[in-house]
């Protein structure tokens, strides 16, 4: 039987890494992912208007898989994205759409339709069998992205 990863131990893990955590100005404890996971769970459950499971029930697809229909793998790719791209400091301290929310919102609207600042195409969306790829795919447009 395969065994999933649970997200909140992925993300936990990640922000190990000091220079995340330093750009994420988080403690890496449990309790501070698990609340940045959250708002990246509230931002995906407001723009698919459906309700995700708890944050610390989100599991991986095993073996590296990705999956659209598992809500941990959207989430904890949006996570890895905006942690791992975005080098504002002050970013998950920030209410509203200049912090973490709106950089959530774009980095989804950029998964699910491509780069394009105005609109964009189901077409041009992150499409992936694997976890690393779906990352890659992501990163690549949001580094690349236009600013507004």
């Amino acid at each position: 039987m395969l065994t999933m990863k649970k997200v909140l131990e992925y993300a936990t893990e990640m922000l190990e890494n000091p220079e995340l955590r330093f750009y994420s100005l988080q403690s890496g404890s449990p309790a501070d992912v698990a609340k940045m996971l959250n708002m990246v769970r509230s931002v995906a459950q407001a723009a698919y208007g459906t309700k995700l499971p708890p944050v610390d029930q989100l599991t991986l697809t095993a073996d590296d898989g990705f999956t659209i229909e598992n809500p941990g793998d959207l989430i904890a790719a949006l996570f890895e994205v905006v942690v791992r791209t975005n080098r504002n400091p002050e970013l998950w301290h920030t209410p509203g759409a200049g912090g973490a929310e709106g950089e959530i919102n774009t980095t989804l609207h950029n998964f699910a339709r491509g780069p394009s600042i105005m609109g964009g195409s189901p077409d041009q969306g992150v499409k992936a069998v694997t976890y690393s790829e779906a990352v890659a795919k992501l990163t690549h447009i949001v580094l690349n992205r236009s600013s507004f």
